[in-house]
């Protein structure tokens, strides 16, 4: 919005301001997005408590996927005639 007024009304002044700014703003927003919040994540994951987590949700998966399983298997299963 700087650069935008800056540029109608002719204040070359803050036409360096204003691009120096959104060059930063840019940047910045780029880092959090894309380098700080992995990072962070990264080491979130060496902390005992998220350990922990980790392996809860990794058990969960893996009962859930043998449950799952055996319902394909089940349901897979060729079935007997019923009735005379």
């Amino acid at each position: 919005m700087l650069i935008v007024g800056a540029y109608v009304l002719g204040a070359t002044t803050l036409q360096s301001y204003g691009l120096a700014l959104s060059v930063g703003l840019l940047s910045g927003a780029y880092s959090s997005i894309f380098i700080a919040s992995p990072l962070l994540a990264i080491l979130k994951e060496r902390e005992p408590r998220f350990k922990e987590l980790a392996l809860r949700v990794a058990s969960r998966t893996d009962a859930t996927h043998r449950m799952l399983t055996r319902r394909r298997r089940r349901a897979s299963a060729p079935r007997e005639p019923s009735g005379p």
